[in-house]
């Protein structure tokens, strides 16, 4: 049950005892310039020591935040796909060393198709759709996949992914693939996006049409959920477990220096 006043868990506190597993997936909500991307990218270490492959599907032409997620946090950044040599959405087996240690393998690419210079707005989506949904597939058949969608209402509407998501969101479980995908408003995207996502974080919102969109997440009542959401304080956000069907408030990084810390 929610009260109508969660505390404040300091992100610290509250990062060391999330348990996010592979294969589930995480949904975050927010308004331009709320942090999203930022809270993606301070999730990342999580898959990272885990030894998960983590792919970033980035489809803006220019975006300085994600240059230096891909530099600080040692992501290739490839503007074609597939990308030969190496083969990179083949998972490699773990490496075994001299003492017997499983050495887990590290592997994280993004994957940032860019149009042809000098193309109409009208030419972008294509030119990104056929990469990126060829990226989506192979991972999605390699397995073992972190794909992490920064802009899903773009990838779904604009580059007519919906269906490569929900085969992700749906089936992703069982071939052992994460979705993590952040959007602004709840009603743009599929329901997949919430009844599907293991984790839930949502920064502050008052429109009630997006706010109905969190009718029966993980059980819980969402008035409840509404009221919180519409009371947040800048930079922080409600997450809700959908699996453990609990919820609290903490202040969201909005701020990432070298390696994502």
């Amino acid at each position: 049950m929610i009260e109508h006043e969660l505390p404040l868990t300091p992100w610290p506190v509250f990062l060391a005892s999330l348990r996010w597993r592979q294969a589930e997936h995480v949904t975050v909500i927010g308004p331009t310039g709320t942090g999203k991307t930022t809270l993606m990218r301070a999730l990342m270490p999580i898959r990272y020591r885990a030894g998960a492959a983590v792919a970033v599907l980035a489809t803006k032409t220019k975006d300085d935040n994600l240059a230096r997620w891909a530099r600080e946090d040692g992501l290739t950044i490839t503007r074609k796909w597939p990308p030969r040599p190496p083969r990179w959405w083949q998972v490699p087996p773990d490496h075994v060393a001299a003492d017997g240690r499983v050495v887990p393998w590290e592997h994280r690419v993004m994957v940032w198709p860019l149009p042809p210079k000098g193309s109409l707005l009208a030419e972008i989506a294509p030119a990104q759709a056929d990469m990126l949904r060829r990226a989506a597939a192979d991972m999605f058949w390699a397995g073992h996949w972190c794909v992490v969608a920064e802009e899903l209402l773009y990838l779904c509407d604009d580059l007519g992914m919906a269906k490569d998501l929900r085969a992700l969101w749906t089936q992703g479980r069982s071939a052992g693939v994460t979705l993590v995908g952040g959007v602004q408003r709840p009603r743009d995207i599929p329901l997949y996006a919430y009844s599907q996502a293991s984790h839930l974080f949502m920064f502050a919102h008052t429109d009630d049409e997006d706010l109905d969109r969190l009718s029966g997440i993980g059980g819980m009542d969402s008035k409840r959920l509404a009221a919180q959401v519409r009371t947040l304080p800048e930079h922080h956000v409600l997450y809700v477990s959908t699996r453990e069907r609990r919820a609290l408030r903490t202040l969201a990084p909005y701020h990432l220096g070298r390696g994502g810390q």
